[in-house]
């Protein structure tokens, strides 16, 4: 990389009608000619320099749980936790919403459709209680 740096603006200069990936190609054969001792001083001079900017850190998205680890989670939690508590998590409105949307035409619509129908309204709960939603439509389906 050191290297690279150090010769593309020369090159460059050198060969204005060259393309960013055409100044690569013709980079990358001069390398091939350097000697292994050439090459040991550049990868030593970039080993010396480190990263000039620091890595950024990824955002990483909540992980699911494995099954292994639902089920010894759900042993833990309290026995009293079900579908039903999940879905009394939803609010009144959104269940009503859910009800009625599903009592004009379920057969014809996906639960990805369905929470789009929500989101106008219920925009950020119909993002943090997408499964609550999906456990309440399957409810509200079934007993059709």
């Amino acid at each position: 990389m050191m290297y690279v740096k150090a010769k593309r603006a020369t090159l460059a200069a050198k060969h204005p009608e060259l393309k960013f990936g055409d100044l690569g190609r013709l980079l990358g054969k001069k390398w091939n000619k350097l000697t292994d001792s050439e090459k040991a001083e550049w990868s030593e001079k970039g080993r010396k320099e480190g990263p000039k900017t620091p890595k950024k850190e990824k955002k990483r998205s909540p992980t699911k749980k494995s099954k292994k680890e639902k089920d010894s989670s759900s042993e833990s939690d309290d026995e009293s936790s079900s579908s039903s508590d999940e879905e009394e998590a939803l609010s009144d409105a959104i269940q009503k919403q859910i009800k009625a949307i599903v009592a004009s035409g379920v057969e014809t619509l996906t639960i990805r459709q369905i929470k789009e129908q929500l989101k106008p309204d219920f925009a950020g709960e119909v993002e943090k209680k997408g499964a609550e939603i999906k456990a309440f439509v399957h409810k509200c389906v079934g007993s059709q």
